[in-house]
């Protein structure tokens, strides 16, 4: 006996409502993992949320070194006759696997032997910062009592390493949440020295990366844009961090010179640019700056700084006309050898931003 018409509605009606109850089950429970299968990008389109800018971060740990590798001067010391004994002053020697560290000069010179006012360009724009020097410079000091100088350190957790040490022990890292031991301590010594000049200084010692070094120049750029609104009288930014060099082989490297019979770090400039085709703004105010300070520093502390560095990142350099980024030392250096950099770079920064009488 066949059902009747109406028997066989209320069965596919019946049906139907199970499916769609049994479809609403199934995507209820699978809802925690479409979370993870769509693209934040696309979770953020759908939402009207914008996403927060990406900026990349300036070098990574560890860091290939792009010259061919030399002889380290950092090497094990041979094994002793008769080992040390418990009273012996001798330090103990490194283990096999320490990471050694090997000095470099890495300034440059002309054919005369005199430092060279050169750029590592990374960009398409082959700048000459010779012609640079021809511009006028761009910036003059406000007559205040506010800050005119500002100093950060988005990647404040950059360390050095202590005193007498020229190698890194196994699962030491290159960072420190210790202000003392970081480009922060060094930071300060800039500091310290533009205030002997008449220079007023807001040292901002917050570690930008200490919570994540991935969006640190993000959250770098609103503390910058905090300070600058707080303090319209700021002409110049500082961004103090310490490069990491390696070898090909695995050496760590310490940029290194000599002053007064005094070991020290080097220093490079780095300067943003608008190369990748964001951020637009005039940078080439900021190369001028960077023109002038790096021929002011080989002549007074020659080999004290390697060649600008011009980059296509703008790493937040779009928020003032005066902003540089200043590389002090790297990751093979001993702190006390990068605060005689900050202390000499500081001195020859001072003249450069206050003297006005020399310029065209």
């Amino acid at each position: 006996m066949k059902p009747s018409r109406e028997t066989r509605l209320r069965l596919q009606r019946c049906a139907l409502l199970f499916l769609c109850a049994l479809l609403f089950c199934a995507s209820v429970c699978a809802t925690p993992f479409l979370a993870f299968a769509i693209p934040a990008e696309l979770g953020q389109a759908l939402s009207g949320e914008r996403p927060a800018p990406t900026i990349a971060p300036l070098k990574t740990e560890p860091a290939a070194f792009s010259a061919a590798p030399q002889e380290t001067s950092g090497q094990e010391p041979p094994e002793s006759e008769e080992p040390p004994s418990e009273s012996s002053s001798e330090p103990a020697p490194p283990p096999e696997n320490a990471l050694f560290v090997s000095e470099r000069d890495l300034s440059r010179t002309d054919k005369t032997g005199k430092p060279a006012l050169l750029v590592g360009d990374e960009t398409n724009y082959r700048v000459d910062p010779n012609a640079f020097l021809q511009r006028k410079y761009p910036l003059s000091l406000p007559e205040t009592e506010d800050p005119v100088v500002l100093i950060v350190h988005t990647h404040g957790t950059e360390s050095y390493l202590p005193d007498g040490t020229d190698y890194y022990l196994p699962g030491e890292t290159f960072r420190s949440e210790d202000p003392e031991r970081t480009v922060v301590a060094v930071g300060e010594r800039v500091a310290e020295v533009l205030r002997a000049y008449g220079i007023t200084v807001l040292h901002d010692t917050t570690m930008y990366d200490a919570e994540d070094y991935n969006t640190s120049y993000v959250s770098a750029s609103r503390g910058i844009r905090a300070h600058l609104a707080e303090y319209p009288s700021i002409t110049y930014i500082l961004d103090i961090h310490r490069d990491s060099i390696f070898t090909e082989d695995g050496t760590c490297v310490k940029t290194l010179t000599e002053f007064d019979g005094e070991p020290t770090a080097q220093i490079m400039l780095v300067a943003g640019s608008d190369a990748d085709g964001s951020n637009l703004y005039a940078w080439r105010n900021n190369f001028t700056v960077a023109s002038y300070l790096q021929q002011a520093l080989n002549e007074r502390f020659p080999t004290l700084a390697r060649p600008i560095n011009l980059r296509t990142w703008a790493f937040n350099q779009n928020l003032s006309p005066g902003s540089l980024l200043v590389e002090i030392g790297a990751c093979g250096n001993t702190l006390s050898e990068a605060l005689r950099a900050a202390e000499r770079f500081a001195a020859v920064y001072a003249d450069v931003i206050t003297n006005e009488s020399d310029r065209p």
